[in-house]
């Protein structure tokens, strides 16, 4: 009887070490699925956030070159206008120019 009892315990706790041994095996196993997928998500998120650095990154310069586009239009639209002032204007601002620099200048 004590033989049975005794086979019964090693029994018992054999097969609560191979248990134990099939719970350790499965966590490892979940524990490697999770690191993966993490890993996955981690890479997908990073693409996502490259991605939308390169959006930001075009509408900043489209918007750049449109500003830029703008004032260049504005420099040609000035110096044109400037270009073809009469001859009589200019010196006639020129004169009020350099009458305000000598009136300045005298004591």
């Amino acid at each position: 009887m004590a033989t049975d009892i005794l086979s019964t315990i090693i029994e018992v706790e054999q097969q609560i070490h191979e248990r134990l041994a099939a719970e350790q095996r499965s966590a490892g196993e979940m524990l490697e699925r999770l690191r993966t997928e993490l890993q996955h998500e981690n890479e997908r998120e990073a693409d996502a956030l490259a991605a939308s650095m390169e959006r930001s990154v075009a509408t900043a310069r489209s918007k750049a070159e449109g500003q830029a586009a703008a004032m260049v239009r504005q420099a040609t639209a000035r110096a044109e206008h400037l270009a073809g002032l009469d001859d009589g204007v200019l010196e006639r601002y020129l004169q009020k120019y350099l009458a305000g620099i000598v009136a300045r200048g005298s004591p």
